[in-house]
């Protein structure tokens, strides 16, 4: 190695052992549980919609791969079916998925932000 190399690998101050921050763990996990609750409890319609958009998001990427398996199926031929009807239904079921995706990142990105933001007030 040469030793412009070397140098450049010990930088004064550069402890690459030392990366990262020690984990802290809480001392009183249920109250801090409590107290993390506390502010999504103040978000019960967002939380909910958001509930339901992951169970919807989750039930459309679960039903999507049948869809598409029930396309290769029809092209095959060993199964009987309308294949542009079974593709028009994946289509729309791959899409609903993408839409709770973003929906799913939307309100969740939403909800971290009111709630840093009440955890903020609170602080000052």
């Amino acid at each position: 190695m040469s030793e412009q190399k070397v140098i450049e690998r010990n930088v004064p101050g550069m402890n690459r052992n030392a990366r990262f921050a020690e984990v802290e763990h809480a001392d009183n996990v249920g109250a801090t549980v409590k107290r993390i609750w506390a502010y999504f409890a103040h978000e019960k319609i967002m939380v909910v919609s958001m509930l339901i958009i992951v169970i919807f998001g989750t039930l459309c990427g679960v039903y999507a791969p049948s869809l598409q398996s029930k396309a290769i199926d029809v092209i095959a031929g060993s199964a009987v079916g309308n294949l542009c009807q079974t593709i028009g239904l994946m289509l729309a079921v791959y899409l609903l998925y993408s839409v709770s995706q973003l929906l799913q990142g939307f309100f969740s990105a939403k909800l971290s932000q009111r709630i840093v933001s009440r955890m903020r007030e609170e602080l000052f």
